[in-house]
C-alpha cells in the first residue's frame, strides 16, 4: 500500500552520498524494491555526488529515472576538467543524452 502522504509529494528524490558506484548502486536497488514494495509510483529523480556524480547521472539515463547536474553535485566534467559554472555542467549532460 503507497505511503499514506505519498500524494502529497511531486517526486522521490534518490541522493547517493556514497563515492563507490557499486556500493551506491545496491543502495539505488534497494531504494528502488523499497518504492515498489510500499507502491510508490511517483516520479523518481537520482543523483550522485562528487566522484559518482557523473555515473549516477548515466545510470539514471540507463534507468530512465529523471536526473540532475550542478555544482551542488559536483564542479568535475566527465573530462575531469573542472566546470567553470554550471551551464557547463549542464551543455555537458546534455552532451551525454544525444
Amino acid at each position: 500500500m503507497a505511503h499514506p502522504n505519498a500524494r502529497n509529494c511531486l517526486r522521490v528524490l534518490i541522493e547517493i552520498n556514497e563515492q563507490e558506484f557499486l556500493a551506491g548502486a545496491e543502495a539505488v536497488r534497494q531504494i528502488v524494491e523499497i518504492l515498489a514494495h510500499a507502491e510508490i509510483q511517483l516520479p523518481r529523480l537520482l543523483h550522485g555526488f562528487e566522484r559518482t556524480m557523473w555515473p549516477f547521472y548515466r545510470e539514471a539515463l540507463r534507468l530512465k529515472l529523471d536526473a540532475r547536474i550542478g555544482l551542488e553535485d559536483g564542479k568535475l566534467l566527465p573530462s575531469g576538467a573542472e566546470a567553470e559554472n554550471n551551464a557547463a555542467l549542464i551543455r555537458a549532460a546534455c552532451a551525454l543524452t544525444g
